[in-house]
């Protein structure tokens, strides 16, 4: 009995080791890969023409043309309207980029919970004062914010396909580049 204890405790050492290395192997890979999409988003910034189907979206970063419609429809200056529109805008991007700042409830959707903004008074009260517009845009990059980084909330940039709306693939993205090659 002792003898097959031993063995299954040195089976089980085994594993845990093999396990230990198979986790190591996995977060290097994932490093690698997220190293090579880095190095192409950056890549693909400096040289996209604006024609491309794909190019680089910048996932958390704030529209600042809510605010100027808005403030150019309240000002009759257009220089009065400017400045108002971009410190507006300047509050709101520093309100984004606090983390502490987490409208955000949890609630049960289909069985499996799922976090969704809760219009606390800061975004009532930009909504009465700048309108629709402003407020969606200040909603979608929370949403992005808390997407792709919530912890720091910094902006994030993302190989997009443009045409279809969507991420690209780290294979998509060779893909292309191998065509454009030929």
């Amino acid at each position: 009995m002792t003898m097959k204890k031993n063995a299954m405790r040195d089976e089980l050492e085994k594993l845990r080791t093999l396990n230990q290395v198979l986790t190591v192997q996995q977060l290097q890979g994932r490093d690698a890969l997220n190293k090579a999409k880095e190095t192409l988003v950056f890549g693909w910034k400096d040289s996209t023409d604006g024609r491309s189907a794909i190019g680089v979206k910048l996932f958390g970063a704030l529209d600042s043309k809510p605010f100027l419609v808005v403030s150019y429809r309240k000002y009759s200056s257009s220089e009065v309207a400017q400045e108002k529109s971009t410190q507006i805008f300047s509050l709101w991007e520093k309100e984004l980029s606090n983390p502490t700042w987490h409208p955000f409830n949890v609630i049960e959707i289909h069985g499996e919970h799922q976090e969704v903004i809760h219009d606390d008074e800061k975004l009532l009260k930009l909504k009465k004062d700048w309108g629709d517009d402003a407020y969606n845009v200040v909603r979608t990059v929370l949403t992005e914010l808390n997407d792709y980084n919530p912890s720091r909330r910094y902006v994030v940039p993302e190989l997009w396909n443009y045409v279809e709306d969507k991420k690209v693939t780290l294979a998509e993205a060779i893909k292309v580049l191998l065509n454009n090659l030929q």
